[in-house]
């Protein structure tokens, strides 16, 4: 390759094998290398990464292993754009569930042959500071945030880290960047978007935001009430308005689901989870009573039934105790099912 190259752009093809080649042949300095959306093969190319000659890597797409090279990264403090989003989901490293129904014109679930996996580097929110997008999504990323003690660079401006399995809260810093697009959807982020009744987001009404299917709750931000492009209430359980029963509290009027969603908190799950457990014990204590003084004056009444239908009361006793049982079996249950179900939702 030739060593004035700066620009290589391969995205879009359906080229295959090994990238590894292509990575070594160049030695370039602030190198801009896209081979986004095709079928290349092979381990990640770790060493070439790790030389800190990339101004711009784009490997979106594709059917490479390994796991995401953290210390490699960081060595390239002069990276502008970084989208490695899909590293192992393009369509020729996918299998299909239930692959008739692509035949019938409907389509079908499939599943990674391998994963990437992997935390997020903290340099990449601290040690890049001309840093504009980054791209880590569908990569199967666990963990959560890095600490982050300070803002983001203030070049960044997409943060797409959507389709991980991702947990823990979102640092504030992240909350108030000024970001044009950002998307946390579909991780296992919790906690709430305020603290005390302080918002910490800087987006504004030109921005894009994803947080759908989250854990997320407490109560939305009012800057977001008028944002067009915003999907946040799927899969999130936000707290409804103080004021009016019902209605989520600064609903985003632009996400699809604003006009159905049924809004809930932290505090309404407590009070349900509280008054199924009162509810529960009294009925179970109650039932349990009665079947204890049933019992206990049945046979009272049987001493007075005349001798030949002694066998017969008998068996008819064993019957209603048995019934009985089954009752309080019954209710004890469905109040147990109430409860798991109460106590589940509490948890996200």
């Amino acid at each position: 390759m030739q060593p004035s190259l700066k620009t290589l752009v391969i995205a879009n093809n359906s080229l295959s094998g090994p990238i590894d080649d292509v990575f070594e042949a160049s030695h370039a300095t602030n190198w801009v290398f896209n081979a986004a959306y095709n079928q290349f093969t092979g381990s990640l190319p770790i060493q070439s990464i790790a030389r800190g000659q990339y101004q711009s890597l784009i490997l979106t797409d594709n059917c490479l292993s390994g796991t995401l090279p953290r210390d490699a990264l960081c060595i390239n403090r002069n990276m502008t754009e970084l989208l490695l989003s899909g590293l192992h989901a393009a369509s020729a490293c996918r299998s299909d569930l239930l692959s008739f129904l692509s035949t019938l014109g409907f389509q079908s679930s499939y599943f990674q042959t391998d994963v990437i996996g992997g935390s997020l580097p903290m340099c990449l929110f601290t040690d890049m500071p001309l840093l504009t997008s980054l791209a880590l999504s569908g990569n199967s990323l666990i963990g959560s945030f890095p600490t982050i003690d300070q803002q983001l660079p203030p070049t960044l401006e997409l943060l797409d880290l959507s389709h991980n399995q991702l947990v823990g809260s979102i640092p504030r810093a992240v909350l108030s960047a000024p970001f044009s697009l950002l998307d946390l959807s579909f991780n296992r982020f919790s906690g709430e978007l305020s603290t005390n009744g302080t918002v910490y987001v800087g987006q504004t009404a030109a921005s894009q935001i994803s947080l759908q299917v989250n854990m997320l709750s407490g109560t939305l931000p009012r800057a977001w009430i008028g944002i067009e492009s915003i999907q946040v209430l799927e899969g999130n359980m936000f707290a409804c308005d103080s004021n009016t029963l019902g209605v989520t509290a600064n609903n985003p009027i632009h996400d699809p689901l604003s006009s159905t969603y049924t809004c809930g908190s932290s505090s309404t799950n407590i009070a349900m989870v509280v008054v199924t457990v009162i509810v529960g014990f009294t009925g179970c204590s109650s039932m349990a009573w009665v079947v204890y003084r049933y019992r206990s004056l049945k046979p009272l009444v049987q001493e007075a039934r005349v001798q030949w239908r002694l066998a017969s009361n008998l068996l008819g006793r064993h019957v209603y105790d048995l019934m009985g049982a089954v009752v309080v079996l019954l209710f004890c249950t469905l109040l147990y099912s109430i409860l798991t179900v109460t106590t589940s939702v509490y948890a996200e």
